[in-house]
């Protein structure tokens, strides 16, 4: 998992909200761009916990990303988005799996 975790864009974002200390990539409150952030990087934690058993987050190694998407999905407004159907379908097709598992 570790040569996975370095090639992805995580060490910039984990660099760009450590550079301008926000809890957003644009500020103190979230923007649109911070939800297509929060997409993959939710994409990505949903990818390993179904097909790697027992292995560590992929933002074990990247604390602000990991508090970054701790915030997005604790936020009051999402709540009823995070608890339905919809955001349970798969990341993918199942002919799109991804090429690093």
């Amino acid at each position: 998992m570790d040569s996975i975790a370095a090639g992805t864009p995580f060490a910039k974002f984990e660099a760009w909200l450590t550079k301008y200390n926000t809890p957003y990539f644009c500020g103190a409150a979230p923007a649109g761009c911070d939800f297509h952030i929060f997409e993959m990087l939710d994409q990505y934690e949903k990818i390993v916990a179904e097909k790697s058993s027992g292995k560590a987050s992929m933002l074990a190694k990247f604390p602000k990303c990991a508090e970054f998407h701790a915030k997005i999905k604790a936020e009051p407004k999402l709540a009823k988005y995070f608890e339905s159907d919809a955001y349970k379908l798969p990341v993918n097709n199942p002919g799109a799996n991804p090429y690093f598992f």
